[in-house]
């Protein structure tokens, strides 16, 4: 009840669930590594689950890279001179699971690849053209114009687009515009988005405000981006039962956290956490850099993921909600003295 927002995207068995499940993992050995001073690492089996952890949050989710990456980086980088090549084997250990996930398990289990990659990244370069194509279709070169009203006519745009969301109009009419864009290809797109820019830029960055207002915006009296839990008529007999009042007082709460004040909204505005992380991040600098660990890697993540994201994608991002507090509580910590045995080392205050 304390934060809806977290609990109605975990109740989803999403991709971002599981993420999110192995980033918990992920932060609770990061702990170690900070207070430990990287000494953690020097044992070969947290080594190897650390590498399991890590690859299997960048597997879940591809963009989660941008998180892996920053990550395995300032370990390399902090510990070196402590750890040496222990920092490095961390590295490699999730190259390797990597590999030998994406490589013979894929096989095995025949997963097959996104046949639209274009399609994907392109979601802030179609939401820019999007808006300049209904606020100012004379903006747009000609060749940009016939090529997304091969997605739909200037009607069905200026009826189904919602500024600042191109999953909007995403799948209008014959659900065909990630098969357009493919055919276009992504250097066509760009070149359009660049002109729109120039002719348009008001518009343009109207989009990309809009767009971004679930990554940066901090507070709000209303959550557009929000979910609510619905069981929808189905052949498989799912239904929503449960305890009737308790039922009530849990929808109470959600919608609270949807529509109340900015002091009942906060949960679902991810900008509100990345606030509290730069903020305490930054406060934190003058002892190192050590706890640079805890908060980097996940603003590098939200960030970068704002720039592929073609709508109010919250639970891209629903981790944050329960990572953020614990480790500004592990930031705000300090470190006892290191003992020998690494399976009972320093801790926090």
């Amino acid at each position: 009840m304390a934060n809806p927002a977290s609990a109605v995207t975990l109740s989803f068995t999403w991709k971002d669930t599981a993420l999110t499940i192995f980033l918990v993992a992920l932060s609770g050995q990061l702990i170690e590594i900070v207070f430990s001073e990287g000494r953690w690492l020097s044992v070969w089996y947290h080594g190897l689950t650390f590498g399991l952890f890590a690859a299997l949050a960048a597997l879940m989710r591809h963009n989660a890279i941008l998180l892996v990456a920053p990550m395995l980086l300032l370990v390399a980088v902090i510990y070196w001179k402590k750890i040496k090549y222990y920092s490095v084997f961390a590295g490699m250990w999730v190259l390797l699971f990597m590999a030998g996930i994406k490589g013979p398990l894929y096989r095995v289990l025949a997963v097959q690849n996104h046949p639209q990659v274009s399609a994907e990244m392109l979601g802030v370069p179609m939401t820019i053209l999007a808006n300049v194509l209904v606020k100012s279709p004379e903006s747009l070169d000609e060749e940009a114009r016939e090529f997304l009203y091969r997605i739909g006519p200037q009607e069905l745009w200026e009826n189904t687009y919602q500024e600042g969301n191109w999953n909007s109009a995403k799948w209008m009419g014959d659900d065909i515009s990630n098969d357009v864009i493919e055919e276009e290809g992504a250097s066509n797109v760009l070149r359009y988005t660049w002109h729109a820019i120039q002719k348009d830029p008001y518009d343009s960055y109207r989009a990309v405000v809009k767009l971004f207002d679930v990554v940066w915006k901090p507070l709000g009296t209303e959550v557009i981006w929000g979910y609510r839990v619905e069981v929808s008529s189905n052949i498989y007999g799912y239904e929503s039962k449960g305890i009737l009042w308790m039922q009530r007082i849990l929808d109470f709460f959600r919608d609270l956290s949807l529509n109340g004040s900015i002091w009942t909204t906060w949960g679902w505005h991810i900008g509100f956490f990345v606030l509290l992380l730069l903020i305490a991040g930054v406060s934190r600098l003058k002892e190192g850099l050590e706890k640079s660990l805890l908060w980097v890697p996940i603003l590098c993540y939200d960030f970068g993921t704002a720039f592929v994201l073609c709508g109010h994608d919250f639970r891209f991002f629903s981790f944050n909600t329960l990572l953020v507090l614990p480790l500004l509580l592990v930031m705000a910590g300090s470190k006892n003295q290191p003992q020998d045995d690494l399976g009972e080392h320093s801790g926090t205050d």
